[in-house]
């Protein structure tokens, strides 16, 4: 396939689909778009094992989709393996005795959650992502402050300064630095007015002394700074104090530390970047800001950035997807008018994001059934969640350890290998298509509630008690 002329040309790093399939068993095609996180690039080649130097993600999620001797190949009854009619008859008796499910995981494709959320509304379920606290982080910063975003292709062609905040970015986006660097593109003509045609320069804020001799080398050099433990907070404040000559802040610390006074010098080589900058961006993940406090040093990048913008331009890039999170929060807001964490009822939806987070569901014992789905990568449910005292549901990919501990298990194909699918990229500004790589091994999760739909009495007109105590 060649690659496009013009403009179109310009966005082919990010929105090149998949060749053709061969129907070649479990033979995967050449190239097209990788499902295992939420870069969604469109250049792997998928024929071979990726090598670990081109995507470390990629090169797992390929390994995880062999069938071996640990896959569980056919549907399971506690264990045993049973038809995959048997395994639907009995779920579907599980849901319609249900009073109020708990539909986890939902680690699946855009038509995967659309089922997920038709399903919800006909067995007055509640429904939360295996990724739900990451994404309620950045969900409150947008609702209590707003947020100036961006997208990769923009980061791709504007941005002459990245601030990686936090540890887990490029062990989450492996490619992240690769996809944003333009330095080693073909001359050819331009479309975009401001484009920065040199490398941008990289920093990275991080807490753990030993990240840059763990991480992977990029072809853009990163400068780093160790803000261990909880001085992450105090160094931007130093930042702020630096770039913007104040000598407090309502959000930030007014007291820096020591230890953040010893590293002063590299807080002025990030302080002169940000000033010297015509586009600068921060980007983070929101995994790695989930202990208590943590939404100040988001709140205190937000505050930095919305005052840059009074004199130059500065962005916010809180990157998503993996695991399919963006696209069940994009798809569940389409559909009913709320992000996720909802519980249905008497025909409706109700949003309240603290009460119908999945561990707190499942703490407060107000759910009688856990579904749990997880079809990208072998993702097994968290301590809290599987602790559930009651009937419990995987469906998912074949290499789930969890799945001889349920009580029906139901294989599902994955996104993007064993069918096409459409997803959300991790900047929630595109949904791509990515096609399937070989001859599906198991049916998609969304043909898999399909079915499941038809054998379930529509329940979405009954006003449903949640259980106190299960």
């Amino acid at each position: 396939m060649a690659q496009p002329a013009g403009i179109e040309g310009r966005f082919w790093f990010f929105f090149s689909s998949s060749l053709e399939i061969e129907d070649s068993g479990f033979r995967m095609s050449n190239r097209g778009v990788c499902t295992f996180c939420g870069l969604l690039c469109g250049d792997i080649d998928f024929s071979a094992k990726p090598s670990t130097q081109t995507c470390p993600k990629a090169a797992a999620g390929w390994l995880a989709a062999q069938p071996s001797s640990n896959s569980n190949l056919s549907s399971l009854q506690s264990g045993i393996s049973i038809s995959r009619q048997q395994a639907l008859e009995g779920v579907a008796k599980l849901f319609s005795s249900s009073r109020r499910p708990l539909l986890s995981g939902l680690a699946t494709d855009v038509a995967g959650v659309q089922q997920m959320v038709d399903l919800a509304s006909r067995t007055s379920a509640i429904l939360d992502h295996m990724h739900g606290p990451a994404l309620q982080t950045n969900l409150n910063l947008l609702q209590q402050t707003g947020l100036i975003t961006t997208t990769l292709s923009e980061v791709r062609f504007r941005a002459d300064a990245i601030i990686l905040v936090g540890d887990s970015v490029l062990d989450r986006f492996p490619r992240l630095l690769e996809r944003i660097d333009r330095s080693a593109e073909s001359e050819g003509p331009t479309y975009f007015h401001g484009v920065h045609s040199q490398k941008a320069k990289v920093v990275q804020l991080h807490r753990h002394a030993d990240l840059p001799k763990k991480q992977q080398v990029s072809k853009l050099p990163i400068e780093y700074l160790c803000a261990e433990n909880d001085s992450l907070l105090e160094v931007l404040g130093q930042i702020r104090r630096k770039v913007f000559g104040d000598t407090c802040s309502s959000v930030l610390s007014e007291n820096a530390s020591a230890k953040a006074h010893s590293v002063n010098n590299k807080v002025q080589l990030i302080a002169d970047l940000i000033t010297q900058s015509k586009y600068s961006v921060w980007i983070w993940s929101a995994a790695d800001f989930q202990r208590p406090s943590d939404d100040l040093i988001l709140d205190a990048i937000n505050e930095i950035v919305h005052r840059l913008n009074q004199h130059r331009r500065s962005v916010v890039l809180p990157l998503a997807g993996s695991q399919g999170d963006t696209t069940a929060m994009q798809v569940c807001t389409w559909k009913t008018g709320f992000p996720l964490r909802q519980c249905f009822s008497n025909g409706s939806s109700h949003y309240d994001p603290s009460r119908y987070s999945a561990s707190a569901v499942v703490s407060r014992s107000e759910c009688d059934l856990l579904c749990y789905v997880s079809s990208f990568e072998p993702i097994e449910p968290s301590s809290e969640i599987w602790d559930f005292k009651g009937p419990k549901i995987v469906i998912g990919h074949p290499a789930l350890r969890v799945a001889k501990e349920a009580d029906y298990f139901i294989p599902a194909g994955i996104p993007g290998i064993d069918h096409t699918s459409h997803l959300f990229r991790g900047d929630s500004t595109a949904v791509l298509l990515a096609k399937a790589k070989r001859e599906a091994l198991h049916p998609s999760v969304a043909s898999i509630i399909r079915e499941l739909l038809d054998l379930i009495p529509d329940r979405s007109s009954l006003s449903v008690k949640t259980p106190n105590k299960v």
